[in-house]
């Protein structure tokens, strides 16, 4: 992120074991942040920032991704939909991220509000015995 000139911020508060399999973390982190540095590209370089935030809550893995983006370039998010140039190959992060999110009990939301798009990510915690 750095040579693409993007300001950043984690902030993850989780137990060194989470009860969520590392494959449904992994595909959902990479999927969000894939698309929140795309989305990034096509904002001025001084409006160039990704937060993400990892927590658990109520017994529930929540990720929650924020990134600038630009309303003229990225008009709105299409599930299925790419704005990759390569499309054909592309366009099923979001449709990942839902699927497994649903898998695990969870819920996936968007949400884009003036020059920003805030996603959401829960998955429930297995039971241990």
């Amino acid at each position: 992120m750095r040579k693409l000139h993007i300001k950043y911020a984690i902030q993850a508060i989780v137990p060194e074991n989470i009860p969520v399999s590392n494959y449904a973390i992994m595909s959902v982190l990479t999927n969000l942040l894939d698309n929140a540095i795309e989305a990034n590209q096509n904002v001025h370089i001084l409006q160039r920032r990704i937060e993400v935030k990892i927590f658990i809550q109520a017994n529930y893995l929540i990720i929650r991704v924020q990134n600038a983006y630009n309303k003229k370039t990225n008009p709105k998010i299409v599930f299925g939909l790419s704005t990759k140039k390569d499309f054909e190959r592309h366009g099923f992060g979001l449709q990942i991220i839902q699927q497994i999110c649903k898998e695990h009990h969870g819920e996936f939301t968007i949400e884009m509000k003036e020059d920003k798009v805030y996603c959401a990510a829960t998955l429930k915690l297995e039971e241990t015995n």
